[in-house]
């Protein structure tokens, strides 16, 4: 009788709170702030929130209010970037927050203050399985990330603003649990230069990058240039060996 008893007083205390405002409980997050919410707690909506500076429009997200029988939360969140949108499912249990089936489409403009390519003109399309994101530990990704019609400027030019198109990339993130961020870096079809290498990202928040380009005669002269300043001298196959490294 008594653990019935307390089930009751537990669905009464969970159904009381599922009736709190969002904005409530909005305004008691840390680096959170947010304009036009309505909704609850468990399914709300905000025309406007900024997340540690990150500005999302049309922010939704809906929690299964059942699922806090099972000690955890599990829900999906909605919203749009300056340049894209994303959407994604998420699960909150033992100190640890999972993304899954995570999609996301933006520009590479919404990156400029995380990485030193504000040059760099672009777009973004990612597909994640799953992200697993513990304290102070870099975040467990498992998917895929498309960089599309990647545009730079050419640095070996007498030319003032002269650009090139490179195609498109894929970052494949390895499934093998690491304490690093590892993706493998492969050029698509439409890539003016081949491409086949590795991305290391530590915890430190420095970088190697490291692999094998390769391009075909009717390469702007500029951007071969370029290349074979900052690569090895060819093997037999034509590629030339390019790493670098730095941190962000």
């Amino acid at each position: 009788m008594k653990k019935y008893i307390l089930f009751f007083i537990f669905s009464c205390l969970v159904l009381a709170i599922s009736k709190i405002p969002a904005q409530v409980l909005i305004n008691n997050i840390n680096n959170l702030s947010a304009s036009g919410v309505t909704g609850t707690i468990w399914n709300g909506k905000s025309e406007i929130a900024i997340i540690n500076n990150i500005v999302v429009n049309n922010l939704e997200w809906g929690i299964d209010i059942y699922s806090i029988f099972l000690i955890r939360l599990n829900g999906s969140l909605s919203g749009n970037l300056n340049s894209g949108s994303f959407e994604s499912n998420f699960s909150i249990t033992n100190n640890k927050t999972y993304l899954y089936e995570l999609i996301a489409d933006f520009s590479l403009t919404e990156l400029y203050r995380y990485a030193p390519i504000d040059q760099v003109n672009g777009s973004i399309s990612a597909s994640f399985r799953k992200i697993e994101l513990t304290n102070n530990k870099l975040p467990l990704i498992y998917g895929d990330v498309y960089i599309n019609n990647l545009n730079i400027p050419l640095i070996y030019t007498t030319t003032n603003n002269q650009r090139v198109d490179l195609g498109s990339f894929k970052l494949v993130f390895s499934d093998e649990e690491s304490n690093d961020i590892n993706a493998s870096i492969i050029s698509l079809e439409n890539a003016s230069i081949e491409v086949k290498g590795d991305l290391i990202y530590r915890l430190d928040k420095t970088y190697d990058v490291r692999g094998l380009v390769k391009y075909n005669e009717n390469i702007n002269t500029a951007l071969a240039q370029g290349i074979n300043f900052m690569t090895s001298v060819p093997n037999e196959s034509g590629f030339r060996g390019f790493s670098f490294t730095g941190s962000l």
